[in-house]
C-alpha cells in the first residue's frame, strides 16, 4: 500500500499476477503509457488495466509478480534479509539498475522516484523496476506529484523554470547505493523533519559514508552520483561498467 495505490496479489488467465488499484486518475494513465513503451527485462511488465469508466475511481493495473522489494532485503526484514549475502553479491543488483535505468533513458523516460520501494525482485531475485506513476519526459518541475524526500535531487527542490533532466535519477540512484552498502535508510540516523532532509539537500548535506563498510571506489561512485551538479554525475552506462570494475577488482 503506498500513497497512491493499493496492490493486492490475484490471477489473470491462470497466471499469479500483481493487481494494482490507482487511486489517482493522473498516475494511472500515465502508468500505462509509459509501461506500454517499455519493454525491458528488468522494467516490470504490464498484462493489461481495467476502469469501470474515466471517472470510476475503480481502476486497476494487471501487473507481473515479484518476490519483494529492494528495501525488504536491504533494510533486514526478517524474512528476505539472508539473500543480501555480501555487499558484492548485492551489487549485481544495482548493475541490473543501471541497466534498466540505461534502457528508460534511452526512450526518453525520467523516472523521478527511484528508491528501494520501487526496486521489486522476482521469484529468481531479477530486478524489476515499477511505479511509473509520475514518470515523464523532461519538464520544467514537478507540480503536485513529488517525489520521495531522502532521493530528491537539488534540483527537483529548488527547480521553477529549470528543465530537469535525466540526471535527477543518477541523483536518486546514488542514494540507493549507499543504502546498499550501509544497509540501512538515508537520513534515518540523523532523525530529520521532511523539511530538514529538503534543505540540508539543498545544501550539499549527505548521508555519511562510513569507510569500514564500503571501499575508495566505491565511495567516489556514490559520491559521483549525488553530485549537486546534474551535469557532473554520470550516466547511467558508465556508472554500470564502474561497477562491474569495482565488483570484481574490490570486493572481496
Amino acid at each position: 500500500k503506498g500513497a497512491h495505490a493499493i496492490v493486492y496479489r490475484g490471477k489473470y488467465n491462470g497466471k499469479e499476477v500483481a493487481i494494482k488499484q490507482c487511486k489517482v486518475a493522473e498516475t494511472f494513465d500515465r502508468e500505462i503509457k509509459n509501461l506500454r513503451r517499455l519493454q525491458h527485462a528488468n522494467v516490470i511488465a504490464l498484462f493489461g488495466f481495467s476502469e469501470l469508466s474515466s471517472a470510476s475511481k475503480e481502476k486497476y493495473l494487471v501487473l507481473e509478480l515479484a518476490k519483494c522489494n529492494l528495501s525488504q532485503v536491504v533494510y533486514k526484514e526478517a524474512k528476505f534479509a539472508s539473500q543480501y549475502g555480501n555487499l558484492r553479491n548485492a551489487l549485481e543488483w544495482a548493475a541490473q539498475i543501471c541497466d534498466a535505468f540505461t534502457y528508460i533513458h534511452e526512450q526518453q523516460v525520467i523516472h523521478y522516484d527511484l528508491k528501494p520501494m520501487n526496486v521489486l525482485l522476482s521469484a529468481n531475485w531479477r530486478v524489476k523496476i515499477c511505479d511509473f506513476g509520475i514518470s515523464r519526459r523532461p519538464v520544467s518541475g514537478l507540480g503536485e506529484d513529488g517525489a520521495t524526500p531522502a532521493y530528491t535531487a537539488p534540483e527537483i527542490i529548488l527547480s521553477e523554470k529549470e528543465t530537469l533532466t535525466e540526471k535527477v535519477d543518477v541523483y536518486s540512484f546514488g542514494i540507493v547505493l549507499w543504502e546498499i552498502a550501509h544497509r540501512v535508510e538515508a537520513f534515518k540516523e540523523e532523525d530529520f523533519t521532511v523539511l530538514e532532509v529538503l534543505n540540508r539537500i539543498t545544501t550539499g548535506y549527505r548521508p555519511k559514508v562510513k569507510e569500514h563498510l564500503v571501499h575508495k571506489s566505491l565511495q567516489r561512485l556514490i559520491e559521483d552520483c549525488w553530485n549537486s551538479t546534474p551535469e557532473n554525475r554520470p550516466a547511467f552506462s558508465d556508472i554500470a561498467e564502474e561497477l562491474m570494475l569495482i565488483k570484481d577488482k574490490d570486493m572481496p
